[in-house]
């Protein structure tokens, strides 16, 4: 598979396919005893994507004339720029499509009046802290987490996330 491909903004006719590329990407944590099984079927909701998109907080990996490989999600939790999901199709894993989506929220992050990037991730899989960490980013200390992501805490534990076996972590913008 060619990697020519474009970081751009996401279109609303691409949401079908984020879809696709965020169930397919989640089926990576089955069997791992991270969060409820259900939760694999789940995704964004539509609406949650329509305003990322017309916010400018949705972009996706695309070859310039084909569906999207990958997906980047962002908001703004405090105030601060959060990157809520990373996405990449399981056949794309390892060819830098993921960094790549990164270091675009990166730069979005660091137009910010409050630069810097923060995520919640599980500790432990080597496509989830570990990957972040060699992309730069730290785990957070308990005293350092706003009242924004402990919240977040809070809203992934209901949805039936091992809040537990996550951590935050920050990149500096």
């Amino acid at each position: 598979m060619s990697l020519d491909l474009e970081i751009r903004f996401a279109r609303e006719d691409e949401f079908a396919a984020l879809a696709h590329v965020e169930r397919d990407a989640a089926e990576r944590f089955r069997g791992l005893d991270l969060m409820q099984e259900t939760l694999l079927e789940k995704t964004l909701p539509r609406s949650m994507l329509d305003e990322a998109r017309r916010a400018g907080r949705l972009w996706v990996a695309a070859p310039p004339a084909g569906a999207p490989l990958g997906f980047a999600h962002a908001l703004l939790i405090d105030g601060g720029p959060h990157l809520n999901e990373l996405d990449v199709r399981p056949e794309c894993w390892g060819r830098g499509i993921g960094s790549r989506l990164i270091e675009c929220v990166v730069r979005w992050a660091a137009r910010h009046e409050r630069p810097g990037l923060t995520l919640s991730t599980f500790r432990d899989p080597e496509w989830n802290a570990p990957f972040y960490g060699r992309r730069g980013f730290r785990i957070l200390e308990e005293w350092e987490l706003t009242p924004g992501l402990l919240e977040l805490r809070e809203r992934e534990a209901a949805l039936g996330l091992r809040v537990e076996r996550r951590v935050f972590m920050r990149r500096e913008g």
